[in-house]
């Protein structure tokens, strides 16, 4: 090989380099993106409370979380998020919450004035922690607070929303 060829080789490895260097710090954004819009506190003790930084709503990097509260004689708390990006909807929740009544499961809803869509079924992760993770393709920041009910395991996810356990808005 010539020294002329091996000249016009460099510059072309340079920027084969600058371009991986620039997927790689692209990838690295995303993904820490994606880690802020899965905020939990992970050190939860069974019937300890989840934890949320100061207020009742936070924005980070186009994620909102807020946090859920008991309601009537429920006990228990939780924090939702949700965001919009890239033609996603994402919504998650985590509970810290009892065991539903034998025969009843937890589902999540996304409510707006005027109208209401279910998140579906809460899943068990420990011992008091349930989860629940939707996204959508349209566009729903207007549904802008959430409830998590308790229902009745032989109606199955009928759209009619029972007993709530906990709410909070964004």
């Amino acid at each position: 090989m010539k020294i002329n060829q091996k000249v016009k080789i460099v510059p072309i490895i340079i920027v084969v380099l600058l371009l991986v260097a620039a997927a790689l710090y692209a990838y690295m954004q995303n993904d820490a993106t994606d880690q802020a819009s899965n905020y939990t506190e992970s050190n939860n003790a069974n019937d300890q409370p989840v934890k949320v930084d100061e207020g009742n709503s936070e924005n980070v990097s186009n994620v909102e979380t807020i946090k859920l509260q008991a309601v009537g004689d429920y006990e228990g708390d939780g924090v939702a998020t949700r965001s919009f990006e890239n033609g996603r909807f994402k919504h998650s929740v985590e509970a810290n919450i009892g065991e539903p009544a034998k025969g009843k499961f937890y589902e999540g809803w996304i409510v707006k004035s005027g109208g209401i869509v279910s998140t579906g079924k809460l899943a068990k992760a420990s011992d008091r922690k349930y989860t629940l993770n939707f996204t959508s393709d349209k566009d729903m920041l207007e549904y802008n607070k959430v409830v998590i009910t308790e229902e009745t395991e032989a109606s199955g996810l009928d759209n009619n929303p029972e007993a709530h356990v906990l709410e909070g808005s964004f």
